[in-house]
């Protein structure tokens, strides 16, 4: 019998939720990597992170992340 818990919301609107990350042993890279798997650069793109009950993390990007504005500031200036 397998034991399965509840999903665990690790960061919200672009914020860690530490108690929650300390409880699932989740560290902020970890969470980072998910994110930038997603095509985030940081934690600061994050809408929500979730620990689902087996064990993946799912990763909603904020709007702010997709604009090309944000595309454009990481770029080297023309020069």
């Amino acid at each position: 019998q397998m034991v399965r818990s509840e999903p665990t919301l690790l960061i919200r609107n672009g914020e860690c939720c530490p108690n929650a990350m300390k409880r699932e042993r989740i560290t902020e890279a970890e969470a980072l990597g998910a994110i930038r798997s997603s095509g985030g650069h940081s934690i600061a793109d994050a809408n929500s992170v979730v620990l689902e009950s087996d064990g993946t993390i799912s990763v909603s990007l904020r709007p702010e992340a997709h604009t090309p504005a944000m595309a454009q500031a990481a770029r080297p200036a023309a020069g």
